[in-house]
């Protein structure tokens, strides 16, 4: 088309230099005005841009916590930065609309220079009654134009090909990302203190994952089936299998069922945490999950009390439930009279040794108001209180039950069923001790 255009340039009467240079000319200004639409495009995007806002508007739901007089203050605060800053945005925004005016106008005032030069005129006339020439040339524009859409396009779609790139292996790094830091978590969470461990644990949770792929998948066809029969609770094959459903999604290559798009089901895909952290205790090498019930609550015990932070006294109710006297003695007695040097212990309990062995600091006497246990004044609850150390013999004068005798006394028969009990016990165990001369 260019060699019609140049042959029917010779036969205007011109000069081989004025065809040259109208044709120069005319290249140039058909350039400017391909600049001039691509500037008036930008000013409209750019206008458009003053729309959009980037600054969360919806701060309400975020405020749901705090008083209704600071969710107002914070509101007014935000409303009036949001203005302030949206104000900025829009000026920002003319400038930048301003510079491509003044650029646009200065394109115009170029095509006019030119336009109005005698050289470019006098091939103007030569040319204008040649439609042949002028419908060829009209063509040729065209196609240049064309041509010039076609490489933008492509230099767009590039860019944008890059990003979405850089965007699927973002997603893919974040989501190892988020795995490393179960792991992180899974071992920062581990205890080992004395004989009593804590051990974290992470896992896949594959049925999560599948009911997500049932949900959004299409199985009619045998794709669709193969992707939804995944079954496996390795992570790097769970990786390689979402990550491989991710590309397929992007490519459009998967059926999804009504109701889902290739988006928002990505978006659910990569947004759902399908990872557990679960915990194991052992103590003395022994299983929490296979311990006796009364075991497991020593267990219990132990941690609140040796991974609490908190110093206020804490009241614990019968804890030799479940637990042989021999664990009461040698464990729980132990370990309370160790604990209470750092923190308050009130245990109630029915049995001698944590009352006794446990070194008990004091002993509080509960009496509720009978025939044969009289309070004073009959009152329904009466209670004494002291040291194991207070000691005073029965006295049947007494009107209370409490008052009869120490503290001593009251634990012996409570707690050992009385002193004729306890020496049948001696007796009947056979006990001999063995003294040591000096």
């Amino acid at each position: 088309m260019e060699n019609e255009l140049e042959a029917l340039s010779k036969q205007a009467q011109l000069t081989q230099e004025e065809i040259l240079y109208y044709n120069s000319e005319k290249v140039s200004i058909d350039t400017h005005k391909k600049s001039i639409e691509e500037v008036e495009s930008e000013i409209l995007k750019i206008e458009s841009l003053k729309d959009k806002f980037f600054t969360n508007s919806d701060l309400q739901f975020e405020l749901v916590s705090l008083s209704e007089i600071t969710q107002k203050t914070i509101l007014s605060k935000f409303t009036t930065l949001q203005e302030e800053y949206k104000q900025k945005w829009i000026n920002e925004l003319n400038l930048i609309v301003h510079s491509l005016i003044v650029l646009k106008e200065g394109k115009e005032k170029e095509i006019s220079e030119k336009e109005k030069n005698i050289a470019f005129q006098k091939g103007v006339v030569a040319f204008q009654n040649n439609i042949q020439h002028k419908e060829i040339e009209d063509k040729l524009k065209t196609q240049k134009d064309k041509l010039a859409d076609i490489k933008k396009i492509s230099e767009e779609a590039n860019q944008q090909n890059k990003q979405i790139g850089s965007y699927i292996l973002k997603v893919r790094e974040e989501q190892e990302l988020f795995y490393s830091k179960i792991i992180e978590i899974k071992d920062n969470l581990a205890v080992d203190k004395e004989n009593l461990k804590i051990e974290a644990s992470s896992s896949f949770d594959l049925n999560m994952y599948k009911n997500k792929l049932n949900y959004g998948i299409n199985q009619q066809s045998f794709q669709g089936q193969d992707i939804v029969s995944f079954n496996s609770y390795d992570y790097n094959e769970f990786k390689q299998h979402i990550n491989s459903l991710f590309d397929k999604l992007f490519l459009n290559s998967v059926t999804l069922k009504s109701g889902h798009t290739n988006i928002s089901f990505i978006t659910e895909l990569f947004s759902t945490n399908y990872f557990n952290i679960s915990y194991n205790i052992i103590y003395d090498n022994d299983n929490f999950s296979n311990m006796s019930e009364g075991k497991q609550a020593f267990v219990i015990l132990k941690l609140l009390l040796e991974f609490s932070t908190k110093t206020c006294p804490i009241l614990i109710d019968q804890p030799e439930d479940d637990l042989d006297n021999r664990a009461i003695y040698n464990e729980l007695a132990t370990y309370l009279k160790k604990k209470k040097k750092d923190r308050q212990i009130i245990v109630v309990t029915h049995n001698p040794n944590i009352a006794v062995g446990a070194d008990s600091e004091s002993i509080i006497i509960a009496n509720q108001n009978g025939i044969k246990t009289k309070n004073v004044d009959n009152k329904k609850f009466q209670y004494k209180t002291g040291s194991l150390e207070n000691t005073c013999q029965k006295d049947t004068k007494f009107e209370s039950v409490l008052g009869s005798q120490g503290i001593k006394e009251h634990v012996c028969e409570i707690l050992e069923g009385g002193n004729e009990a306890f020496k049948q016990r001696e007796r009947k165990y056979a006990i001999i001790l063995k003294s040591t001369k000096a």
